[in-house]
């Protein structure tokens, strides 16, 4: 019997709750440890799931044409060498529950089901063949980077993410982040801007219906929010309406 998927489906919570204080860290099951089981149904029985997001078999359909170029997706000869590959994939009940890697996200409840570290590193370095070595490739992956000025260094560090680069990132530096206008080019609902400015600014950030949970920044220093792109003078007022005099425009 699939006792994880059991699991899932008794403990997915039908909302959000009003008030928690979230740990600033995922929480993370490889399903290849010996206690995985055991540490997993534990957790799933302790905690509330608001969403379950697997997508296991996909990641695994797009490995498999990655590592075998040789077929194409809607190709019907793809088919029988597909299903071979997943099926070698199952675990002992016919699924999937047991490989892979299992995620946890405290401050929105959401639970991922991806691929081991090993094969999701390979889905998403793979368009860095043949422009760097694989050692060169496992040594960026390995390493330690810094990243300081984080009002354009927000992009690097995504797009390094992206890269395969640097598996630890030291992030410093946050000192403005755009936040959109709410008025102007950047359009966005008044409460979805003041919203985001909220996180920003306030150090213990108060709930907002369909937009935010309680949540307190601990040591973490507040940031200016940024308002910019098609702002002129005959918005300035509106904009210190929405946000008050703690912006940059």
């Amino acid at each position: 019997m699939d006792k994880i998927q059991h699991a899932l489906k008794k403990t997915k919570a039908s909302a959000l709750p009003e008030s928690l204080n979230y740990p600033p860290t995922p929480v993370i099951f490889n399903t290849q440890e010996s206690n995985f089981e055991k540490n997993f149904l534990r957790f799933l029985k302790s905690t509330p799931v608001y969403f379950i997001h697997d997508n296991y078999v996909e990641q695994l359909t797009e490995l498999f044409f990655l590592q075998n170029p040789q077929y194409k997706e809607d190709h019907s000869e793809s088919q029988k060498p597909l299903k071979i590959f997943l099926d070698s994939n199952r675990d002992e009940y016919g699924q999937y529950s047991y490989t892979g890697t299992w995620i946890y996200y405290p401050w929105n409840q959401i639970i991922m089901h991806i691929l081991d570290e090993r094969s999701y590193f390979d889905l998403r370095t793979h368009r860095n063949r043949f422009l760097i070595t694989p050692h060169e490739q496992k040594k960026l992956y390995e390493a330690t980077l810094g990243i300081a000025g984080l009002s354009v260094g927000n992009s690097v560090a995504l797009t390094l993410a992206y890269t395969g680069v640097a598996k630890t990132m030291k992030l410093v530096g946050v000192d403005e982040i755009h936040s959109g206008t709410a008025v102007g080019k950047l359009v966005g609902t008044k409460a979805e801007v003041q919203a985001i400015s909220s996180v920003l600014r306030d150090k213990n950030v108060r709930e907002r219906k369909g937009f935010l949970l309680e949540q307190s920044w601990g040591k973490i220093k507040p940031a200016f929010p940024v308002s910019s792109g098609g702002l002129h003078p005959g918005l300035v007022p509106d904009e210190i309406d929405i946000y008050g005099k703690d912006v940059v425009l």
